[in-house]
C-alpha cells in the first residue's frame, strides 16, 4: 500500500494497526507471574532453613501436582474445594446483606427506625 507521509513523500510500509502484539498483551503478566515464582521460591527455599517450608518450595510443589494429577485425585479434591469456596462466598453473601439491610434499617445514635429500601424487605 502507497501512502503519503506528512511531509510528501511516498511511504511503502504496510499499514499499521493500533492493536498491540500478542508479546506486547502477554508480556506484563508474564512478568508478574515469573516474579511471584521467584518470591515464592525466594522465601520458601533460600531465606529460611525450615524443612517443613523448604517442602513446599516450588521445584518440589510442581513435581507433586503433576503425581497428582496422574494418580487421578487432583481434580476430584480441586472440585471439592471450588464447591466449598462457592458455597462459603454465597453463605457469606447471603449473610452479610441480611445483616446490613437489618443494621441499615436502624439509625443507632437515635434509636428510631429508618428507611431501607425494597429489595432488604
Amino acid at each position: 500500500m502507497t501512502t503519503l507521509s506528512p511531509r510528501g513523500a511516498e511511504d511503502t510500509s504496510p499499514a499499521r494497526t493500533d492493536r498491540p502484539g500478542l508479546a506486547h498483551r502477554a508480556g506484563p503478566p508474564l512478568v508478574a507471574v515469573l516474579v511471584a515464582v521467584a518470591v515464592w521460591w525466594l522465601v520458601t527455599d533460600v531465606l529460611t532453613g525450615d524443612r517443613l517450608l523448604t517442602a513446599f518450595a516450588p521445584q518440589h510443589a510442581v513435581p507433586a501436582i503433576g503425581d497428582l494429577l496422574a494418580r487421578g485425585v487432583l481434580l476430584p479434591d480441586v472440585a471439592a474445594s471450588l464447591w466449598r469456596l462457592l458455597l462459603g462466598m454465597l453463605i457469606a453473601a447471603v449473610v452479610g446483606v441480611r445483616s446490613g439491610c437489618w443494621s441499615g434499617r436502624w439509625t443507632w445514635w437515635s434509636g428510631r427506625r429508618g428507611r431501607c429500601s425494597s429489595s432488604c424487605g
